[in-house]
């Protein structure tokens, strides 16, 4: 069975849990829709958060998804430059590392990803 999402992700931000933040960056567009969706999980009654796709490089933006709290660490979905334009600015902004917050992260490959590609090329 395949799934669609029909609703752009701020119309479903109101049903997401307490610990789920959207900060949205400011680059609306035919590819980015109303701007790219960064993502902030913070455990609860975590210190450190999760950031997902910190965005293009604008100052702006980064430093409101940085004003979210410390962020301890930064996850990257994949390479388009609407989502890791800004990655390393970021991290100089955040000093984030590696703390997850407490949150169980997994890999799962996908499809394209280096990993698949390169588990499918040694077959």
């Amino acid at each position: 069975m395949v799934g669609h999402v029909t609703a752009p992700a701020a119309a479903l931000a109101d049903r997401l849990p307490d610990w789920v933040t959207l900060v949205r960056a400011p680059n609306p567009g035919p590819m980015t829709l109303d701007g790219t969706n960064t993502w902030v999980l913070r455990a609860p009654g975590a210190e450190r958060s999760v950031v997902i796709d910190p965005g293009p490089l604008d100052e702006g933006h980064l430093r409101a998804v940085a004003e979210t709290g410390p962020v301890g660490a930064v996850l990257v979905t994949h390479g388009h430059p609407d989502h890791v334009e800004g990655l390393a600015r970021f991290v100089e902004l955040t000093g984030a590392g590696e703390d997850t917050g407490g949150l169980a992260i997994t890999r799962v490959p996908t499809p394209g990803t280096p990993a698949t590609r390169s588990a499918s090329s040694s077959r």
